[in-house]
């Protein structure tokens, strides 16, 4: 599994902070802030006021979950199952 780092930096800060091991994140419907799931499954989440940059290797998670969903009897109905959009909901193809 790929993993890939964020950076952040909240508005009132001139810190540049760091998250490690990130395998997926996204947007929380109805709220102000973004998610992050880290390899050990750990969830934070961080305004969305913030200023983001991702690592190269987050393109790399986005083509591996989409080889996975190519490759299983999953059904992408939103074509959105990747990083940086919450997942929509799944169904199968039967």
């Amino acid at each position: 599994m790929v993993t890939y780092t964020v950076k952040y930096k909240l508005p009132s800060s001139s810190a540049w902070k760091t998250i490690t091991n990130v395998v997926e994140d996204g947007f929380n419907e109805g709220s102000v802030s973004r998610y992050f799931i880290l390899a050990n499954k750990q969830r934070l989440e961080i305004p969305s006021t913030a200023l983001f940059q991702f690592e190269a290797r987050r393109q790399d998670r986005i083509n591996e979950i989409r080889e996975e969903i190519q490759s299983s009897s999953i059904v992408d109905t939103a074509g959105l199952a990747v990083p940086g959009i919450s997942h929509p909901v799944l169904g199968n193809s039967s």
